[in-house]
């Protein structure tokens, strides 16, 4: 999912979208095709630090960090960096970390250390421990298995964690099957894992269902996804509901959202 941003009807907008490709059927199809042409610009977030600052926290008293790290010291093509850091997390049970410290040891298959960290998380997952399922749905992920990453995620969803709801409806829309997502969305949105929400407003109004994105984005914005306050308020001004925009701006604005900030300069 991206967030961009380009010019539409003199406002300055900011949409994030999935990989569903549009139906071009009326106004609201071309709006958001708008959005997707080849002269919206990539958003900019704040200013990096200096390439040669090493901000990593990774330790064994932070391994949940290590992953993150040790990915921002793969584009930083420091491999030798990033496989100390995985070797980290994946020691202190990360399997994600175990995926890739194996990757880059050239390992086929699974390690012995892995191998042990996958089993005891596979009984766990099978016994109903939805972070388990969660931990193995991210390990497949990062070996390439995508339909055995969404089977496990499905799995922890349907037990409740809604922020697997979340990821295997993102594998879902990655692997084409938009109708699964839909309904994973929505169970990650209804039991309060707001990105849910917004990313249902996407995919609606992707579809051009307008009125039902706009209630999905409503929802979002209400449980404090700022993006949704912004897309709400972007669609709003496109209607001509000029003063609701604003709020719902001005509302993302004060969220921290610095592209509904700017919309709302524009609106103003």
């Amino acid at each position: 999912m991206r967030t961009i941003l380009v010019t539409f009807m003199g406002i300055l907008i900011s949409v994030s979208f999935s990989s569903c490709k549009p139906k071009e059927k009326d106004d609201s199809a071309a709006f958001l095709k708008a959005i997707k042409d080849g002269t919206a610009q990539t958003k900019e977030t704040a200013t990096a630090p200096a390439a040669d600052v090493d901000m990593s926290k990774c330790s064994a008293e932070a391994y949940d960090r290590c992953y993150d790290d040790a990915m921002a010291m793969l584009k930083k093509n420091d491999n030798a960096k990033a496989k100390e850091y995985f070797e980290i997390g994946c020691d202190n049970g990360h399997l994600g970390c175990c995926a890739k410290f194996d990757s880059l040891s050239d390992v086929t298959g699974k390690s012995p250390k892995t191998q042990k960290l996958y089993d005891e998380a596979e009984a766990s997952c099978n016994g109903g421990e939805n972070n388990a399922c969660f931990d193995l749905g991210f390990y497949e992920i990062n070996v390439g298995n995508r339909e055995k990453a969404r089977s496990f995620n499905i799995k922890a969803c349907d037990n409740g964690l809604a922020g697997a709801c979340y990821n295997s409806g993102i594998q879902s829309i990655e692997m084409g099957k938009k109708d699964d997502a839909k309904v994973l969305y929505e169970k990650a949105c209804s039991n309060g894992y707001f990105k849910g929400c917004f990313n249902l407003g996407i995919v609606n109004a992707d579809e051009g269902n307008i009125p039902t994105a706009k209630v999905f984005y409503q929802k979002g914005c209400d449980g404090g996804d700022f993006y949704s306050c912004t897309n709400l308020g972007l669609l709003e001004a496109r209607d001509g509901n000029k003063d609701v925009a604003k709020q719902l701006l001005k509302r993302s604005c004060d969220g921290g959202d610095k592209l509904g900030c700017a919309n709302l300069e524009k609106i103003n």
